[in-house]
């Protein structure tokens, strides 16, 4: 009789074939893909909602499901910690309706209405005009569209309250009032590009009406003369 031979077990494979996981591929641009949420940085919430329905424009065909994983992919430190909770409990149906899951993100960090309000209003009060009237126009239309003042009356007079003196001055002599905010806007840049700046020009301009006292002619004084009287 032959003796049966031993079996033996085959050697593991060298590099075993790591298990396949979904990942959720975004089709926006990789641009923004470092922006996250971690509970506390309000507004970014805000932004990254926004990306989300873009997502939803570049993807059409995507789900309220597919926006509020994408979402969820992005949160970071006690924001993830509430979702691991919020998923617990609500294994089924936490990614049912975006709208809701925005809610309910909201409610559990302490973004409410109000809360938001008052970050914008003290963002309102820190505006101040500076040396680049468009951008300073580009923040307080932000804002008072955040704050809902969509009123021409409403911004007018808010506008009004952060003018310069000089410019509230050029106002008050040439009598111009305004019923438009748009066209306020236009003349205040228009009158702001066109005002000197700079203490270089001061000097030129001061210079001009200087008489020296040595030789009699404008444009110096009488220590930088040339004349030897």
């Amino acid at each position: 009789m032959v003796a049966p031979t031993a079996q033996t077990a085959s050697p593991p494979p060298a590099n075993p074939v790591p298990t396949p996981t979904v990942v959720i591929q975004s089709s926006l641009p990789r641009t923004t893909s470092d922006l996250r949420f971690d509970g506390t940085n309000w507004e970014d919430l805000g932004r990254l909602v926004t990306l989300a329905q873009l997502e939803h424009l570049f993807a059409p065909d995507s789900s309220d499901s597919h926006l509020c994983a994408w979402l969820a992919q992005r949160f970071d430190g006690p924001a993830l910690d509430w979702l691991g909770q919020h998923m617990a409990a609500y294994p089924q149906t936490w990614d049912d309706d975006f709208s809701a899951f925005q809610d309910q993100v909201k409610e559990a960090f302490g973004i409410e209405n109000d809360v938001l309000r008052n970050l914008f209003r003290a963002q309102y009060d820190a505006l101040l005009w500076g040396q680049d009237a468009p951008l300073f126009f580009a923040e307080f239309d932000r804002l008072t569209s955040l704050l809902q003042l969509r009123s021409d009356t409403v911004r007018i007079e808010m506008l009004r309250g952060k003018l310069p003196v000089a410019l509230r001055t050029q106002l008050a002599e040439q009598a111009l009032d305004f019923t438009s905010y748009s066209v306020m806007k236009q003349r205040l840049i228009t009158m702001w590009a066109l005002k000197p700046k700079g203490v270089a020009h001061e000097r030129a301009k001061n210079a001009t009406r200087t008489k020296c006292s040595k030789c009699g002619k404008k444009g110096h004084r009488a220590a930088d003369s040339r004349s030897g009287n």
